[in-house]
């Protein structure tokens, strides 16, 4: 996700200002999160807890989903016209899904 949002910023010809800038925002972003996410859990009694932490990885894990299925099959499998191997890649792709989500509820 850094490097794809570097190079847009790089090819639409960003300043390097406003290049850190954004990078030192993104870069912050994570361990942020995590500190406010710590923070807000142990603000919380121990009933909201139970839910609150499962919530947040759900939500994380969502977001990974949604980024894989928007950036790579919508942009790198369904927009070749006349792909012949497109019944394969929707395979595999299901593959690696179903895979994900019994492994999912194995664990």
């Amino acid at each position: 996700a850094a490097f794809a949002l570097g190079s847009s910023l790089l090819n639409g010809g960003t300043t390097p200002g406003v290049f850190l800038a954004v990078a030192f925002g993104f870069a912050s972003a994570s361990p942020l999160g995590a500190l406010l996410s710590a923070a807000g859990v142990d603000a919380v009694g121990e009933a909201a807890r139970s839910w609150m932490v499962p919530a947040a990885i759900g939500l994380s894990g969502g977001t990974f989903l949604y980024v894989g299925v928007v950036e790579l099959l919508a942009r790198n499998i369904l927009q070749q016209e006349d792909d012949e191997d497109l019944p394969t890649k929707l395979g595999l792709f299901l593959a690696g899904w179903a895979a994900m989500a019994l492994l999912a509820l194995w664990t």
